[in-house]
């Protein structure tokens, strides 16, 4: 028997896997999704399902807002309520300096096509009367939103599956195969894939992949913490962004999610560091008194990866034929996965997007900043 084989193989079925397969394949092409574990097991399954335009770099806003137009349109082709909602976001600002950088950022993206406003304390809290702290204003984005994101990749996972994509889950890569300077497959724990295209989409391992092949993907990879409350009577509409309080949305069951600020590590260790637990449950009991009584059901770890620029790196590779990546979203790769798996599905097919995305390319870094946060 030959070796199983399909016009593109993409290692990782997380949102930036999935998503690529199910543009691909409603291109024509043969796709298979190869997965260590279960799919959105890793770093998708385990973020806060936050879904936003606001706070952009430039190259950034073009792609989420297709990706919000896409969210909208999987939610419609979908047989699952995966919770997307277009609730809005509030980004808090808690100096003069960080308002001033705030209502630079509104004109950018009121620019840039998207319906954002810069709102003051008194604003805020009309909008929002549950916010208490030492907040000066906000930026309240009104189409931004969140899902739940284990049923936001099964949904994805069977529209995929609709259109002909074969998901292997709990099969590990050993390997990518190159010959002549052009890629002709993988290998694998079960048996090897023959295919002309592959890509990279591992999230914080995609590196171990690449490097076994003398690929270089720049990253430092972080771990973030998150916490859900018990159900509370609902109090929360928009999802609010508190740095450094950190990040809060109240799901349709009534469970507040509390989001700390990813720090490096070493080993993609999952541990959860109590410490971190503790400092989040007391900031949180700053910006929202309600939380002060709730009891926290669970916490859970998830890895985000950061590059040098803090932009993703998508695209082909440029001296291996054949290698794309789609990695490193720094945080945000759940929000603009549907755009970002369009717009690799015609690069890979068509050979450009209809949205430029030069400023992901892997090739970029030759000289590039320390990492910064967004």
């Amino acid at each position: 028997m030959g070796r199983e084989t399909h016009d593109v193989v993409i290692i990782g079925a997380g949102m930036a896997g999935l998503s690529l397969a199910y543009f691909l394949a409603k291109e024509g092409c043969d796709v298979c999704v190869i997965e260590k574990n279960s799919s959105a097991q890793e770093s998708t399954g385990r973020c806060g399902g936050i879904i936003r335009q606001s706070h952009r770099l430039p190259p950034d806003l073009p792609v989420a807002m297709r990706a919000v137009r896409l969210w909208k349109q999987l939610l419609q082709d979908s047989d699952l309520d995966f919770e997307y909602r277009q609730h809005g976001t509030v980004r808090m600002a808690w100096t003069e300096e960080h308002v001033a950088q705030l209502k630079t950022m509104v004109e950018l993206e009121r620019a840039g096509g998207l319906d954002c406003t810069f709102l003051s304390r008194a604003e805020t809290q009309a909008l929002l009367p549950n916010v208490a702290g030492p907040f000066l204003g906000s930026v309240y984005t009104p189409s931004d939103g969140s899902a739940q994101p284990q049923l936001a990749m099964l949904s994805l996972a069977r529209l995929a599956k609709r259109v002909g994509v074969t998901l292997h889950e709990h099969c590990e890569v050993t390997g990518i195969d190159v010959a002549g300077g052009r890629v002709i497959g993988v290998a694998t724990a079960r048996s090897p894939l023959a295919s002309e295209v592959v890509v990279i989409a591992a999230g914080a391992w995609s590196q171990i992949i690449s490097r076994a092949i003398g690929v270089r993907i720049p990253f430092e990879v972080r771990r973030s913490h998150l916490m859900a409350t018990e159900r509370l009577p609902r109090f929360i509409e928009s999802v609010i962004s508190a740095d450094p309080y950190g990040y809060f949305r109240q799901t349709l069951s009534g469970n507040v999610l509390i989001g700390y600020g990813a720090r490096p590590v070493e080993g993609l260790e999952r541990r959860v560091a109590r410490e971190a637990v503790m400092i989040a449950a007391n900031r949180a009991s700053i910006i929202l008194p309600h939380l002060r009584h709730a009891s926290l059901i669970r916490a859970f770890t998830g890895f985000t990866v950061w590059t040098p620029d803090s932009l993703p790196i998508v695209g082909r590779i440029p001296h291996i034929e054949g290698l794309y990546v789609s990695t490193a979203f720094c945080g945000v790769g759940f929000a603009t996965g549907p755009a970002v798996g369009e717009l690799m599905a015609e690069l890979i097919v068509k050979g450009k997007t209809s949205i430029s995305i030069d400023a992901y390319r892997p090739e970029r870094f030759e000289q590039s900043p320390a990492p910064t946060p967004r």
